[in-house]
């Protein structure tokens, strides 16, 4: 017998024909559709949008701990290292164990162990980066099967209560950490403060040992009024000594004006010495052991060195106060503050409509999805029926071939 071409007409017969069938399995899905779209779990979701507060904290601040961390996962060399931050405690383990256990979550989510519980929880949280730098961080809850309107209501407060409970423990884990960080800089500043104030006494203590040995008040000035002196006394020798030479042609030795011109030059001489190599003992003495006015000539190139680097340690001590008092009262208020860090742009509301599932959307699918199977079923229908009178081979194959597979199915449902 020679197999029939269908054409358009014979396809739209097919379904005028059927379209009892067609009909009522799709109202049967539909119905069924509307029921499980009626007892499913309703899911909300409740929001917020934070930003970080403004951070003054220079070398305290929270972003200096994760400047270095590798960008990987959520975190991104493109947002800032707060934003950063922010995103690495969200995302710890420590918020959510604070999570599951605050709200027995374990319980909701029929999880016997922790780590099953936060697997859960992970799924229903996201947070997004906006463009303008802000954070928003989203939870989502969901109701029991066949929910009535107390558990509805509790799955709408359950959200907002959520997301209000993570900016808190946000906020508390930034401070913790914040207070940390400026605890360990306080102590590192204090420390080296510290040891400054010992070196700035020691080169002190050691300056004054200098000049209490070497009788220095002012080396710099000490030595230009020696050395004026000392150049006063060597222009009145010449003086006296051209003198004595012209006094010397016209008088003898025991003349009394050159015995009081060579007295005198002897005097100047012995002062020479004493400036160029020291003052006697007795003369210290005689000034109750205290050091002279002028230093000795001999010695001002190894004082001098001494004196720039003992001068130099003390200045160089004194600059290092100056700088390190100011960190260090800063580092003292920094610890002190205990300011909010977190700043809330919106506040989590109580979500007044489900997230999901969509039910006219849930209701088209199916209605659609059974239009389809309704039209596939009604095809096959007729294509068997076709076999069955046209072509009796194909018709036994597609029976053995239906037999074979409900003799498997039968198999395996011993087996288990």
């Amino acid at each position: 017998m020679e197999k029939k071409e269908f054409n358009l007409y014979d396809y739209v017969y097919i379904l005028v024909k059927w379209k009892k069938l067609i009909i009522l399995n799709s109202v049967i899905i539909c119905t069924l559709a509307v029921l499980v779209s009626l007892i499913i779990p309703r899911w909300y979701i409740s929001s917020t949008t934070i930003l970080s507060a403004t951070d003054q904290g220079g070398a305290l601040s929270l972003s200096s701990l994760v400047g270095n961390l590798p960008a990987s996962g959520f975190l991104s060399k493109n947002l800032s290292d707060e934003t950063n931050l922010f995103l690495a405690i969200l995302n710890s383990r420590t918020v959510m164990e604070s999570l599951v256990e605050k709200f027995n979550l374990k319980k909701r989510y029929k999880s016997k162990t922790m780590e099953a519980a936060i697997k859960s929880l992970r799924k229903c949280i996201s947070t997004d980066v906006n463009e303008d730098g802000t954070l928003t961080i989203s939870i989502q809850t969901t109701t029991p099967y066949f929910p009535n309107k107390k558990e509805d209501l509790e799955a709408k407060e359950l959200a907002q209560k959520m997301v209000d409970f993570t900016i808190n423990e946000l906020d508390r884990i930034n401070r913790r950490i914040k207070l940390e960080n400026a605890t360990n800089y306080r102590v590192s500043i204090e420390n080296r403060y510290i040891q400054n104030q010992q070196d700035l006494k020691k080169a002190e203590e050691e300056f004054r040992a200098f000049q209490e040995k070497y009788g220095t008040i002012s080396l710099e000035d000490q030595t230009e009024a020696t050395l004026k002196v000392a150049a006063e006394l060597n222009s009145k020798l010449v003086t006296k000594e051209m003198e004595l030479g012209i006094l010397s042609q016209y008088v003898d030795d025991k003349h009394n004006s050159k015995i009081e011109l060579q007295r005198e030059i002897k005097e100047i001489k012995s002062k020479l010495e004493e400036f160029k190599y020291g003052f006697k003992e007795s003369d210290k003495a005689q000034n109750g052991g205290k050091s002279e006015l002028f230093v000795n000539l001999s010695s001002v190139p190894e004082m001098g060195v001494q004196y720039v680097r003992l001068y130099r340690e003390i200045k160089m001590q004194e600059l290092l106060t100056e700088f390190l008092l100011p960190q260090y009262e800063q580092a003292k208020i920094e610890e002190a503050k205990n300011t909010p860090t977190v700043q809330v742009l919106d506040e989590p509301k109580v979500p007044e409509k489900k997230f999901k599932p969509r039910r006219m959307l849930f209701v088209l699918f199916w209605g659609i999805f059974s239009l389809f199977l309704g039209i596939v079923l009604v095809f096959f229908i007729e294509y068997v029926n076709r076999l069955k009178n046209e072509g009796k081979e194909d018709y036994f194959k597609l029976l053995n071939i239906m037999s074979e597979l409900r003799l498997n199915r039968l198999s395996r449902g011993k087996r288990h």
